[in-house]
């Protein structure tokens, strides 16, 4: 399994466990970024603005703070086509 097939499956859990409410999420310094934590991990979802249109980032770091795995949802897309 690739990189951004994990991630699209986290993005897929998330997404449930928010509309559910068990998963809220905090603004960071930066007013596109929003993480959300748990024991071991900890997940931030960026919006990036671009000319032609708006890419999100997910980036997945561990306890200290060491970047895991990262994808955007254009190599999201293109893995899964």
């Amino acid at each position: 399994m690739t990189v951004e097939e994990r991630l699209w499956q986290l993005v897929q859990r998330l997404t449930k466990k928010t509309a559910e409410g068990s998963v809220s999420w905090e603004p960071t310094s930066n007013k596109a970024t929003f993480q959300t934590s748990f024991p071991k991990y900890s997940v931030r979802l960026a919006e990036i603005p671009r000319e032609e249109a708006v890419d999100y980032d997910i980036r997945i770091y561990d306890e200290g703070g060491r970047l895991l795995e990262r994808a955007n949802d254009v190599e999201i897309a293109s893995a899964l086509a």
